[in-house]
């Protein structure tokens, strides 16, 4: 424990290892509805959805480890959930290009950004961006998966006009997001601490037990594709 403080310098940022660890596992859940999600929205433009999965998987685990190992930052690094749709949506489904099209374009922009951030021109860029729009890209972000959250419980459900409208809340899933959410806000009001990992815990045993959820077969298996 003393070895994997000092390297990550926990005490000297006034944090612990139980704290890390704790913040570490709600993350992992808090994010983990991309491995699901990602596939999904870019199945829309064709991509295998078991590949997708495991590239998801992958991806998230190298940069992740990369972020906390030779950044020493805590952040977890996962595939950007609005440049899937923009891929699925538009670069294929309205523009006509093809998925292969559209990922070869993402690994030249990624090329491309490791040589400006190497040679710095990514952080003059990013200081040269106006803190109204990065605050904005922020929300931004945050209100489109709230309404992926939102559509995928079922409390709001896709319209012709307007283009959502409520949905069914006499429909189990619905109930059980709503009861999550308080359960969460509420232990956060109480600054209890992993209180979004135990509204996730305990929300997802309740489903377990009511027959909401299916319990898995298998815990542990071999990635697919």
């Amino acid at each position: 424990m003393k070895f994997i403080s000092s390297f990550f310098e926990i005490e000297k940022h006034g944090s612990s290892v139980k704290t890390e660890v704790l913040a570490g596992i709600t993350t992992f859940f808090t994010i983990a509805y991309i491995i699901i999600v990602n596939p999904k929205v870019l199945a829309v433009a064709g991509i295998p959805e078991q590949p997708t999965m495991v590239a998801t998987i992958l991806v998230a685990f190298t940069g992740t480890f990369l972020m906390g190992v030779y950044a020493k930052r805590p952040f977890a690094i996962a595939p950007y959930m609005g440049m899937n749709a923009f891929i699925a949506y538009t670069v294929v489904k309205v523009m006509g290009h093809t998925w292969q099209t559209a990922i070869g374009a993402i690994l030249i922009s990624g090329v491309i950004l490791v040589i400006a951030t190497v040679t710095g021109v990514r952080t003059w860029l990013a200081r040269s961006i106006p803190e109204s729009l990065k605050l904005a890209c922020t929300v931004g972000i945050g209100f489109f998966l709230t309404l992926i959250g939102l559509v995928k419980s079922g409390i709001i459900e896709g319209a012709m006009s307007p283009p959502v409208k409520i949905g069914k809340f006499d429909q189990p899933e619905v109930l059980f997001a709503i009861i999550g959410f308080v359960l969460i806000a509420l232990l956060m009001m109480k600054k209890v601490k992993g209180s979004i990992l135990i509204g996730i815990l305990v929300i997802t045993f309740i489903g377990f037990i009511s027959g909401m959820e299916d319990i898995p077969e298998e815990w542990v298996s071999m990635p697919p594709g």
